[in-house]
């Protein structure tokens, strides 16, 4: 009789072990069979022995075996041993098994994670190259990975895109490619940026861009919701220095509540929130307990689970990153380390596909055009001119965040004012609005209403009567460049001249235009529709070209109102120079004037280097960036 094989049976049935462990007494453990979490059980000499293989060799020709009871030696030990021999690897004489060779169990119950809790990580970039094989098979059982995607958003100033550039994420789309190829369950997360884009419009913005980079994802995959990470409440708006009290509970959690809620209007989940335990229970109120929170508190951050956070306003946790000191295979350094609160079975039931059918290719899934009484066949249910995408107003134009006024996209003349819904769209009237048909937005006698009718410019009065006008060209360089067009060229015009493949975005100082939205069917985040007066706009051509245009001939005065502390981009309809703007704004009121290549700036003067600023009076036709520390009125005088 095989007395240790005999040995080995008794101990497995008191242990509970269910059927007939493969021993290597007989023959050598197969490669398919020799992984981590076997249980091992053998008998040397009076005792038995029962132990767990913790690591296999990369080659899986030795392992490393835990001993849990050595005779009257009570201590834990491991030793490192051959698969095809009792002899050990590295250690004493007593750590050999003596000749004995253990039977090996393959158990489904070892799969030891901290306090049995469901674990999961979060990266970026700031993780270097990630090995998703190895953390899939690390000891920890990873059974979830968040991405991060995206940070603050790229189409707001100067300095905004700048951070937001800074931060962009280059191996987003491997990562969650690869995390998903292994099986992992996965979700990808925005860094909120609420220091640089302190208003609710911000806020929606920054959740346009977040989704515009995830939602293939969610529409092709079962995916866990995405996560919001809110660490930069903060004490000061970096864009603007005078406005320095530190944000209030009701206003951060205003701000993050509209991201929340406009990240779930455009994919369809309500996102999870990230916060520490302090923000959780002194910078945000209740408004925000409906979303899912995910807490950080990391106690002595030694990668140890330590005391439970308290969650504030919330009746509990969903995740918890109780490290940011931990390690995990394939991960070169210190990683997050998080615990799901509930098991496996329920972090499967989260997982989210967003099915989307949109018959039509507006953008507008079927089931929304069905519940508001559009036809999901016809990009223009009503026929008016206006698509559906638009006249449907805040529900998905970012522009637009009062959540009540919306066009009515089955009348072509929502406020029966004579103007159609189209036309007040096109000339920034509202078309919910019936008295501003009769107003005079520029104050020259003439109706808004009189002014559509006879095609002049109703927030120019020297546009009516019609000013001449005369023809000029203009070289859009390849790229992005600034420019000051004198005209109120629609974009579809801008479009025929330019060629619209050729034509990548058009920004103004508040609305955009991009090739690339509606290329990836998100179109109606697209609001720029026309050439505004004094106004200069950022145009990107994928290749150069040469329009031709009619430039305004002004007879009038043309003023331009500035506040203090505003930036504006100036399309000044005639040359001036810098003396001239110092002698109408104030000389020591110039805070910056930018032009394509040519700067002015008052911090220049004030550091003693004067000689940096080259910028000597308004070109035309260019655009320029302009900002003043006061109030003031710039005037562009005409004569007959």
């Amino acid at each position: 009789m095989d007395r240790n094989r005999t040995t080995c049976s008794i101990l497995a049935t008191k242990l509970g072990i269910v059927g007939e462990g493969f021993s290597t007494n007989t023959k050598v453990l197969p490669m398919e069979k020799r992984k981590k979490g076997l249980l091992a059980i053998w008998s040397s000499g009076v005792y038995g022995h029962v132990g767990i293989v913790e690591e296999v060799g990369p080659n899986k020709d030795w392992y490393i075996l835990s001993d849990f009871n050595r005779g009257d030696n009570t201590s834990y030990r491991r030793v490192k041993y051959k698969f095809d021999s009792s002899a050990n690897v590295v250690g004493t004489v007593d750590d050999k098994l003596l000749g004995v060779y253990p039977t090996f169990y393959e158990l489904d119950v070892l799969t030891p994670t901290p306090n049995n809790n469901v674990v999961g990580i979060d990266i970026s970039d700031a993780n270097g190259n990630v090995d998703m094989n190895q953390v899939k098979t690390d000891n920890k059982h990873i059974e979830y990975l968040f991405v991060k995607a995206t940070e603050g958003y790229p189409e707001g100033d100067d300095v905004n895109h700048e951070v937001s550039k800074k931060y962009l994420q280059s191996n987003f789309t491997k990562n969650m490619d690869n995390a998903l190829s292994v099986g992992l369950k996965v979700a990808p997360y925005h860094f909120a940026r609420p220091d640089y884009n302190p208003t609710l419009e911000d806020a929606e913005q920054e959740a346009i861009y977040f989704v515009k980079k995830i939602k293939s994802y969610y529409e092709n995959n079962k995916m866990l919701a995405p996560m919001i990470d809110i660490e930069h409440p903060v004490n000061e708006n970096v864009n603007n220095p005078n406005q320095i009290g530190r944000w209030t509970k009701a206003e951060l959690s205003s701000w993050i509540l509209a991201l929340s809620n406009k990240v779930e209007a455009l994919l369809g989940v309500k996102p999870i929130l990230y916060m520490n335990e302090n923000f959780v229970n002194n910078e945000v109120d209740s408004s925000l307990s409906s979303n899912t929170l995910w807490i950080a508190k990391y106690n002595i951050n030694n990668g140890e689970i330590g005391e439970s956070p308290s969650t504030g306003a919330w009746s509990k946790y969903g995740f918890w990153q109780y490290t940011s000191k931990g390690s995990v295979s394939g991960i070169t350094g210190d990683v997050d380390l998080n615990i799901f609160n509930g098991s496996v079975e329920a972090l499967t039931q989260t997982l989210y596909q967003q099915i989307v059918v949109d018959s039509d290719g507006d953008g507008i899934p079927n089931s929304i055009e069905i519940e508001l009484g559009l036809n999901p066949n016809s990009t223009d249910s009503d026929n008016d001119g206006i698509l559906d995408s638009v006249e449907i107003g805040d529900m998905y134009n970012p522009r637009n965040s009062d959540g009540t006024d919306e066009i009515d996209a089955l009348d072509s003349d929502s406020d029966n004012d004579n103007i159609s819904d189209r036309d007040e769209v096109t000339h920034g009237l509202n078309p919910l609005d019936e008295t501003d048909a009769n107003a005079d937005n520029d104050n020259d006698g003439y109706s808004n209403l009189e002014e559509i009718k006879n095609g002049t410019n109703l927030n120019d009065a020297s546009s009516y009567p019609i000013p001449e006008s005369e023809t000029k060209t203009l070289i859009l360089r390849k790229g992005f460049g600034l420019y000051g067009i004198n005209n109120s060229m629609t974009l579809t015009e801008l479009k025929e001249k330019i060629g619209e493949s050729n034509l990548l975005a058009i920004n103004s100082a508040s609305k955009t235009y991009q090739l690339s939205y509606v290329n990836d069917g998100l179109g109606f985040l697209n609001d720029f529709t026309v050439l505004e007066p004094l106004s200069a706009v950022w145009i990107n051509v994928a290749q150069e070209v040469s329009i031709d245009y009619e430039k305004a001939r002004y007879n009038e005065t043309q003023e331009l109102s500035l506040s203090a502390g505003k930036w504006y981009l100036l399309n000044p309809p005639k040359v001036m120079s810098l003396a001239e703007i110092k002698n109408q704004v104030g000389a020591e009121n110039i805070h910056t004037i930018q032009g394509p290549v040519k700067t002015y700036q008052q911090q220049y003067i004030d550091d003693g280097m004067s000689f940096l600023n080259d910028f000597t009076g308004f070109e035309e036709p260019k655009g320029y960036w302009i900002k003043l520390l006061n109030d003031a009125i710039l005037t562009f005088e005409f004569t007959e």
